[in-house]
Parts: structure tokens; sequence; C-alpha cells
């Protein structure tokens, strides 16, 4: 156990960069995992993210139904605005909830050199110049001079009518690794990479 806890412990104090290397010497295609479709045995890479908002939602949903069952065992719930509120929190996140329900679906097939995006009933797809791996700039934008560290970079997965996903699980100030990261994985995945100095700032 104590050993478990000092290799997250130790992973945390690693940058973005160093963890996305990790990874990627475990899986080349990282998020990505490969898989071969049944049909005509191409090779076909999958990403499936659940949405942050349910988690929390989850999260909040459980803790204000539990203080609701307490105080209607307690019969403290009359009489009381909290109970009302409590009730109010409760069936909104349970809407979060099933509104967040599906996982988002990336899929990239290498035959075609198609890439779909699927959340529930709904999906678009489009060809592989649509999709790429962007080295992105942290905004400091509003920050006082104090506190601006030197910059900090990650890479995202965007393209056309998808939604944008971040790869590295931190930022980090490694320009130059994080740029070779950023290109291995897309050369692996067979798709575009873009520099941070290619993206026009509005």
């Amino acid at each position: 156990m104590w050993s478990s806890l000092h290799k997250r412990l130790s992973r945390r104090k690693r940058s973005g960069a160093d963890m996305l290397q990790s990874d990627l010497a475990k899986n080349p295609f990282h998020p990505f995992q490969l898989g071969l479709t049944y049909g005509d045995r191409s090779r076909v890479f999958t990403l499936r993210v659940a949405y942050k908002e349910r988690f929390f939602a989850q999260l909040v949903a459980f803790v204000t139904g539990a203080i609701i069952l307490i105080m209607l065992a307690s019969d403290i719930h009359k009489d009381t605005s909290i109970f009302v509120y409590l009730n109010l929190i409760f069936w909104q996140n349970c809407a979060i909830i099933v509104t967040f329900r599906n996982d988002r679906i990336y899929i990239l097939d290498e035959n075609s050199a198609t890439y779909s995006f699927v959340v529930g009933q709904r999906s678009c797809s489009g060809t592989y110049h649509n999709i790429y791996i962007r080295l992105s700039k942290e905004n400091t934008q509003g920050q006082p001079l104090s506190s601006i560290t030197p910059p900090q970079y990650h890479l995202v997965l965007d393209g056309v009518k998808i939604d944008q996903q971040r790869i590295t699980k931190c930022s980090c100030s490694d320009l130059k690794l994080l740029r070779k990261l950023g290109q291995k994985l897309a050369k692996n995945l067979n798709i575009n990479y873009f520099d941070e100095a290619n993206v026009l700032q509005p």
C-alpha cells in the first residue's frame, strides 16, 4: 500500500511532459487504444472520455441525498427552507447526471483516414486533415506579474465538430520536449500536428 502511495506522490511531482513520455513508452498511441475491427481488420484507434460534470454532479447528488434521508429519518424537515433547498440541489444535479450520462468517444480509422466523434445518439465524422494534435500555451492574462511563472504549455486533441480533449495531465514549461512528444504522437496516429506558433491569436 505504501509503495503504491509513494508511486502516486512521485508521479504528481513529475511534469506533464514527463508523464506523457512515460505513457507513450507504454502505449505509443496514448491516450487512444488500438483495436481491430471485425470487418476489414483495419487499424482503429478509440478514445473514450467521461464528462467531468457528471462526476461532480454524482458527488453532490449523493451528499445532498444522504442529508435529505437523514432529515426525513429525524423528522426535522418540517417547516424548514433548508429541506426545500437541498431537494432543489439534488434534482438539479440529477438532471446534470442525465444530461452528461454518455461518454465522449473519439474514433480514428486509419484505413479510411477518417475520424468520428460520438456522444450518445449524436455523431459526426470527417477526414484526417480536420483532426490534429495541437500544442497550446496557457493563458496568463489577468495574473499579477509577481505570480507569472515561465510559460506553461499542454497538448490537446482538436478538430472540426469535436470537443477539444486535453492530452497532457498537467501543463509544463519544457516546450522542446512537449513539442517533440506531440509530433511523435501525431506521427504514430498518422494525423496532423500544429505548434503553438501556428495558431492565430485573437
